[in-house]
């Protein structure tokens, strides 16, 4: 019970310090977070842990636990804004395979961003469309994402998606096309 309290006090901080960073990205531009040479891993995992959060205070229908009137405005308006974390990092890893080809690590991290799309824009559909029910609609997408990315963790190992052999070829095909040279590769 402690430990989701505590979850239940940081889900509106990381909320605000989401909705923050988008604020800034504004005034910044985007090159600051490049430079990071992380950008995607720290978008996704800022997202992971607002999912972690608010699903660790939401729960189920029976044991779930309110945020303070507040601090679900905030939540709320960080699940709506939240799309553009993985729009972000997926424009990120695009940037890399674009340079330097596909990797079983860029591979998975395209994966997970789309896992990430997925958690964040039905939270968002969900907000916009139940408002003060938002949480039971989270409630019921739960098990169905939950599902399906169980299907993608079996399916990512059987081609055409198995990252290895996709990452053998296009490197590959980047030798010998000249696109890189191989004193470049990765």
């Amino acid at each position: 019970k402690l430990i989701l309290t505590l979850f239940r006090v940081l889900a509106p901080i990381l909320a605000f310090v989401i909705l923050l960073f988008l604020a800034t990205l504004v005034f910044t531009g985007i090159e600051p977070l490049w430079d990071t040479k992380m950008a995607a891993a720290i978008l996704l995992l800022s997202l992971g842990l607002l999912v972690l959060f608010q699903n660790a205070v939401i729960q189920d229908a029976e044991s779930a636990q309110t945020f303070w009137k507040p601090a679900e405005w905030i939540v709320m308006a960080a699940n709506v804004a939240a799309p553009a974390l993985p729009i972000l990092a997926g424009w990120g890893i695009y940037l890399r395979v674009d340079q330097y080809g596909w990797t079983p690590a860029r591979f998975f991290m395209v994966l997970l961003t789309g896992v990430a799309l997925a958690y964040a824009l039905t939270y968002a559909g969900s907000i916009l469309v139940k408002r003060s029910a938002w949480t039971e609609g989270i409630i019921r997408c739960n098990p169905i994402l939950a599902l399906a990315l169980l299907a993608l963790a079996v399916f990512m190992h059987v081609p055409p998606l198995e990252p290895y052999g996709r990452s053998a070829s296009d490197q590959l095909s980047r030798l010998r096309d000249g696109r890189t040279a191989p004193a470049d590769f990765d």
